[in-house]
């Protein structure tokens, strides 16, 4: 199981800064960053995953953040699952 750790980290300058750590059991594959959006860093791992091919059953995304640190668009990327990105504007 890929487990993935997504942190949304708002900086003081007012940009948000997006890092996904991907984990392989207890070992730490690779990590992606965006100061883009989460959509860019989703993208990325969506990317990565097709790159690894990873089954998406087999790719367990979690993330503990404040709900209050993401835009709408975050909240839609973040509901929308990972194979399905692309479907979304």
């Amino acid at each position: 199981m890929i487990k993935v750790y997504v942190d949304v980290v708002p900086m003081v300058a007012g940009h948000t800064h997006y890092v996904a750590k991907v984990w392989d059991k207890e070992d730490m594959l690779f990590q992606l960053e965006s100061s883009e959006s989460l959509r860019k860093l989703m993208t990325s791992l969506q990317e990565k995953a097709e790159e690894n091919q990873w089954k998406k059953d087999n790719i367990k995304i979690l993330g503990e953040f404040n709900d209050n640190d993401l835009t709408e668009d975050d909240v839609l990327v973040w509901e929308t699952p990972i194979e399905q990105l692309e479907l979304i504007n």
